[in-house]
């Protein structure tokens, strides 16, 4: 099996009337497809990648913005896929 290996930079600021619990809702329904646990629900909202080398996801809002990267290592092309699903679902909110 071939290991991939992805590093999302993203940054941006919440839209007006969206917030944090917003973005978890999100998040939530899209664990279902990922690998990961959520290992912490308020600021920051920390997802736990359970296999691979992954470091864990870190949404960290100052001042509802969001400046961080995401590593992920795995061998699954259907978590990469998935994780990436995430990301295109959460841009409407900023």
């Amino acid at each position: 099996m071939i290991k991939m290996s992805c590093t999302i930079y993203f940054k941006g600021k919440l839209n007006v009337g969206i917030s944090e619990k917003d973005v978890l809702g999100i998040i939530e329904r899209h664990l279902q497809g990922i690998n990961a646990k959520l290992a912490q629900s308020n600021n920051p909202i920390i997802i736990e990648f359970l296999q691979g080398q992954s470091e864990p996801l870190v949404f960290q809002f100052i001042n509802n913005k969001i400046d961080g990267l995401c590593k992920w290592s795995g061998e699954e092309p259907e978590e990469f896929y998935a994780i990436l699903d995430l990301f295109i679902d959460l841009k409407p909110l900023f």
